[in-house]
């Protein structure tokens, strides 16, 4: 588009995790808004860091957070 037309702003996750037995250890996922799309399947994290501002964990999954 030209003319100085505003383009629409999709929002981006930083991160989706469909899948089963999926397993994230020391790491971090950091967004705004929906940061972690904790989708569908089994996780596990550990010692993670996940920093947003709104619905930054959000999915249907079955999932342990676990810190050592």
């Amino acid at each position: 588009m030209g003319g100085g037309q505003k383009q629409p702003m999709a929002q981006a996750v930083a991160a989706v995790v469909n899948g089963d037995k999926a397993a994230f250890y020391n790491c971090g996922f950091v967004g705004i808004q929906d940061t972690l799309f904790d989708g569908n399947g089994r996780h596990f994290y550990l010692n993670r860091y996940i920093e947003g501002a709104t619905d930054f964990i959000f999915g249907f999954a079955k999932t342990v957070f676990e810190v050592k």
